[in-house]
């Protein structure tokens, strides 16, 4: 579920400074292969298949056969990790289930990092209409560059950019505050996560003392200042 690549450039060129050896496996249902190979071309240690890849049937085998960009040595022994970033509340729960499953009939490594929560309908509320504060900051600052900034463009076409600007903001806004409010309504609670995990268990054949697994929340700053996740 890798998408346009999200975190995983940042978080990789982290990772390469304090490992020995690293390579992040871009892989998604629907590949995007052009924007992968972009990515792949400016990061060492990025790498991605070429395949499409089910999340909740990971053929490990199929996805090293089809790796476009910096591959791991064979021969060597590796660890995998699979990740998903800010992704988790699209699966339903059946489909979370099967993708537990599927890390640990693999006896892979999972890691998941969610940034929307269910709350109270206050704290729900604020986060998602609070973030449209930004709006006029950001039609501000594209205002000011079409107007000022871009210099080589003619005096109408900047106006046509503002115009532009300032019609598609109401629309912009619209699509995002949906998008925010369906977001939050589908993140799931520590204890239904929990209560997948233990099916997961069941499903894969195993049971808490095979896999140890942590839930926790914590203070994050990405969403400040209306509120902490």
């Amino acid at each position: 579920c890798s998408g346009t690549g999200g975190p995983a450039m940042a978080i990789t060129d982290h990772l390469a400074t304090k490992l020995r050896s690293i390579t992040t496996i871009l892989t998604d249902l629907i590949p995007m292969e052009d924007k992968w190979r972009v990515i792949a071309s400016n990061h060492a240690h990025m790498a991605y298949c070429t395949q499409s890849v089910d999340a909740t049937n990971v053929n490990l085998s199929a996805v090293f056969e089809n790796l476009s960009g910096k591959t791991p040595p064979k021969g060597t022994q590796h660890t995998n990790l699979r990740t998903i970033f800010g992704a988790l509340h699209h699966f339903k729960p059946a489909a979370i289930i099967s993708i537990l499953s599927d890390v640990m009939t693999s006896n892979d490594d999972f890691m998941s990092v969610e940034l929307t929560q269910r709350h109270s309908l206050y704290r729900f509320v604020f986060l998602v209409f609070g973030q449209c504060l930004f709006i006029p900051l950001l039609v501000f600052s594209l205002v000011k560059y079409y107007l000022f900034d871009h210099r080589e463009l003619s005096t109408v076409q900047r106006v046509m950019y503002v115009l532009l600007v300032l019609v598609s903001t109401p629309l912009y806004m619209t699509a995002f505050i949906h998008d925010g409010i369906v977001s939050y309504a589908r993140s799931y609670r520590e204890q239904e996560i929990r209560d997948m995990v233990q099916m997961a268990l069941v499903k894969a054949g195993k049971n808490n003392d095979d896999y140890q697994w942590k839930i926790w929340k914590q203070d994050s700053n990405l969403i400040a200042p209306f509120d902490k996740a």
